[in-house]
């Protein structure tokens, strides 16, 4: 039964309406949902549901009044750095609270607010300088703490590999922009350049002029090239994809939207420049906000500063842009794709280069940016901008579960890189048309031995719990558990991943958990005992992982024999999962009638768990790996799983 949670109630403007029964209903919510914080909609103005990525964004919506779990706001205030400003103070607080619990949105509108919206520029003004230092510092410790910070270092991209028609494409895709697109033309053809380039305009079947306009300019200039996609469902993303397409893009491919100019004849040549200097996969300048005739707006240059090499790809899902002009070195984007979207799609290319490469920056000006009414952000209706922001809060969330499957990996591989069997001999054995392989591995006798019955359990101190592991026995945390390098491996990388509690051996509500990891680790497969069914630890709730491609049962699943992996789940299964080459989750599920076979009590020390069934037999004996044919294996493995699925569910 859930106790009872207290709730503070926590106002963040003195121009909130609202009344005493709103504010006890808003509570109520919150522990209904036995959330870490709640928030409403306001009057007139409904906000989006939170997510992990979107509360990364430093201007999430969630209004000036919050509902906290009492006890946790206490545990979050001291996890907050002293000194901080107060927007950074709450953004940290939000972030400490959303490691603790959910973040829930109640869908009702529930007070009102009499008070200005923030611009969609504040985060760059040069007067707020000061406060987005201290909010990268927030999420940049908020990063580590949930295992998603990158390291410094990337790559550098090898420039003269691949042949290309010319040095640089200026891609403009367009639709309907007879009044500014001849403009953005002309600017991009009249770059000064030692080098070949040219202008690839993708005209997304415009309706007016535009058409008509660029065909009769291709004719007199051959650099412009002017191409009418097949396809009637492209966004501006996937107009890009069109482009790095072509066979006549260049080496490296620069943004010019349709409504833009760039700001001098040498800014082609500048960005090519500093690509060659860095060896960069991504270049980005600075722009200049103007009015429609080229008047600068406020707040005038925007050149994203905040930036740095070492810390620029964390802070790069704090903030909801990373400027422009944008610039890819083709064959990079071509591998990554852009979504075929038409707001953020540029956002999702940078998140996702910024994970494998280098960034460069030109913080000079090298673009105008023109703010008009036929710009496709002007105006936007509320419901509009809330879809736009979810679009790119959903971008956050995936590139987070990137970053820690990245981390995770680099973080595990240090682990674990001097931990090999030893000792062992291995023979292959074909049984039943697939083929297994027999291991000797005399380490492993502990574990293939292992008493499992209650009161040998309750005589020894538990393996798993930290007090009694082995000395210098490292660990790297992941959610509620922690991810351990298995002292007596079976194959090299072979991981043991252990409840931070003490609690029994049961997959009942964790299969999810095993999925999760499988997709945190897509080289790994990750598999589960159950307490009578092969774990040495069945008093530890606890998962392992190996190398995928150590596994013979990937090899020829269909024809393994497992139950199907949608058949009902007991407690009594041997379960092993894994993310195939083409990114699907793959599901094997053992049923078990009895722990060990019947030769296990003749001396035979081959007591079958996960592994052994996917087709690695561990024998601890060499004895046994000496005798043991392939119609022994068989039977075995006869013994201790069910023909088909006739066993109880959970």
């Amino acid at each position: 039964m859930t106790p009872e949670r207290h709730y503070t109630l926590i106002g963040l403007s003195e121009a909130i309406d609202i009344t005493a029964e709103a504010c006890e209903r808003l509570k109520r919510f919150a522990a209904a949902k036995d959330a870490a914080m709640a928030y409403a909609d306001r009057f007139g103005h409904t906000v989006i549901d939170p997510s992990e990525g979107g509360l990364l964004r430093d201007d999430f919506d969630t209004g000036p009044l919050l509902a906290v779990r009492t006890d946790l706001l206490a545990e979050a205030e001291t996890e907050i750095e002293s000194g901080l400003s107060a927007p950074a103070r709450l953004y940290a607080l939000k972030l400490a609270l959303s490691r603790r619990g959910a973040v829930v949105r109640m869908p009702e509108e529930l007070y009102g607010v009499n008070a200005d919206a923030a611009s969609q520029f504040d985060y760059v003004d040069p007067r707020n300088r000061s406060v987005q230092i201290e909010m990268e510092r927030v999420c940049t410790d908020h990063l580590r703490r949930i295992g998603a910070l990158l390291p410094p270092g990337r790559p550098e991209c090898a420039f003269n590999e691949g042949a290309f028609p010319v040095e640089a494409s200026v891609i403009i895709p367009v639709k309907n922009r007879a009044a500014t697109v001849m403009d953005a033309v002309e600017s991009a053809l009249s770059q000064q350049a030692p080098f070949s380039f040219n202008v690839i305009v993708v005209d997304n079947h415009s309706t007016d002029a535009t058409t008509r306009l660029l065909a009769e300019r291709a004719l007199s200039e051959p650099r412009l090239i002017h191409i009418v996609p097949e396809a009637l469902d492209l966004g501006i993303g996937g107009c890009w994809n069109v482009a790095l397409d072509s066979p006549l893009c260049g080496r490296f491919a620069v943004q010019l939207d349709s409504d833009d100019l760039y700001s001098a004849p040498d800014v082609l040549s500048r960005i090519v420049d500093r690509f060659r200097a860095t060896g960069a996969a991504m270049v980005i300048g600075s722009y200049t906000l103007t009015d429609f005739n080229l008047n600068p707006i406020p707040p005038g240059v925007i050149d994203h500063r905040e930036w740095t090499d070492t810390n620029g790809p964390n802070n790069a899902l704090r903030i909801n842009g990373l400027g422009a002009p944008r610039a890819f070195f083709t064959p990079v984007a071509r591998r990554l794709r852009f979504p075929n979207v038409s707001y953020g799609e540029d956002y999702a290319m940078a998140l996702a280069i910024s994970r494998q490469y280098r960034i460069a920056r030109i913080f000079d000006s090298l673009y105008l940016c023109r703010r008009w009414e036929g710009n496709s952000d002007a105006a936007l209706p509320q419901s509009k901008i809330n879809a736009n922001n979810a679009y790119k809060d959903s971008l956050r969330t995936a590139e987070l579960a990137a970053r820690r499957s990245t981390a995770l990996r680099t973080r595990l591989l240090l682990l674990s890189e001097p931990m090999e069997p030893q000792a062992e001999q291995r023979r292959s054995v074909m049984v039943d048309g697939v083929e297994m392989t027999l291991i000797y591995n005399p380490s492993r006798s502990r574990s293939t031995g292992a008493k499992t019955d209650a009161a040998s359990i309750a005589a020894r101190p538990c393996f798993l719990c930290p007090a009694n592991r082995p000395e210098g026995q490292q660990a790297v945390e992941w959610r509620d558990y922690e991810i351990l390098v298995n002292p007596f491996p079976i194959v090299k990388g072979h991981l043991t991943i252990v409840s931070k509690r003490h609690e029994p051996q049961s997959i009942a509500g964790r299969m999810d958990h095993m999925e999760a990891l499988a997709r945190e680790l897509p080289s790994y497969t990750v598999f589960f005992n159950g307490a009578r069914c092969g774990a040495s630890a069945p008093d530890h709730l606890h998962f392992q992982a190996v190398p995928s491609e150590a596994v013979p049962l990937w090899r020829d699943a269909a024809r393994w024999p497992g139950h199907p992996a949608d058949t009902p789940v007991g407690e009594d299964v041997n379960i092993l999962c894994r993310i195939d080459p083409e990114g699907r989750l793959q599901r094997v599920v053992f049923h078990r009638r009895r722990h060990r076979p019947e030769c296990y009590d003749r001396g035979v020390m081959v007591s079958p768990a996960s592994l052994d069934l996917a087709g690695l037999v561990v024998t601890p004996q060499r004895a046994d790996f000496d005798s043991l044919t392939a119609a022994d294996i068989s039977r075995i493995i006869s013994e201790v799983t069910c023909p088909k699925p006739s066993y109880p569910t959970l």
